[in-house]
């Protein structure tokens, strides 16, 4: 009588345990989170340390309380500049501008006409100012800009200012009187702000 042999079993080897953080989702699935609260810490954090300051109850009384530098105009109306500002076009497109200062004894010297943009500083010109004697003084400047700009204009000496018309264009400007001492406080005020480091177009 044969024996029947039994097929021989192999004891079953336990899993090997797999540690959570090795696995790519893991990461996934703790990073999101993770990130999101320390993105909401910093946010916090710049809202804290960031924050604008709140607008004061008197905002309306600050705002007026902020004085204008108005010296050199101050120090035009000292020297009493007066007299009047003509401007002509050529056909060459030449802006001729001739100043007339009414004498007063006071040793007034224009260096320049000042042509302030109203909306661009990079558009500003400064008219050097040539004398022809007997209060009388010249200058020439190419055209440059299209016809019915407006500007703020400005007459300058080493030491003051004196604003001449507002919003004006040259063409309009044949004969244009200026007096320093009949000059309104508004007027005096600079019609917008310019960078420290601006410079005119020559």
């Amino acid at each position: 009588m044969s024996r029947t042999e039994q097929p021989t079993t192999v004891p079953s080897q336990p899993a090997r345990p797999v540690k959570a953080f090795s696995q790519p989702l893991m990461w996934l699935v703790v990073g999101i989170p993770a990130a999101t609260v320390v993105a909401g810490l910093f946010t916090l954090w710049i809202a804290v340390h960031g924050a604008d300051t709140p607008v004061g109850s008197d905002y309306v009384k600050q705002g007026l309380s902020v004085t204008p530098d108005t010296r050199r105009e101050d120090r035009a109306r000292e020297l009493g500049v007066a007299g009047t500002l003509a401007m002509h076009t050529t056909p060459g497109n030449m802006l001729l501008v001739e100043l007339t200062l009414v004498p007063n004894g006071a040793d007034i010297k224009p260096t320049r006409l000042r042509l302030l943009h109203p909306s661009d500083p990079n558009n500003d010109l400064a008219i050097h100012m040539l004398p022809a004697g007997d209060g009388h003084w010249h200058a020439r400047q190419p055209i440059t800009w299209a016809a019915g700009t407006r500007w703020h204009i400005a007459l300058e000496g080493e030491d003051w200012r004196l604003p001449i018309a507002g919003l004006q264009t040259l063409e309009s400007l044949r004969a244009q009187p200026f007096d320093a001492s009949k000059a309104t406080a508004p007027v005096l005020q600079a019609p917008r702000t310019l960078p420290a480091d601006f410079r005119p177009k020559q």
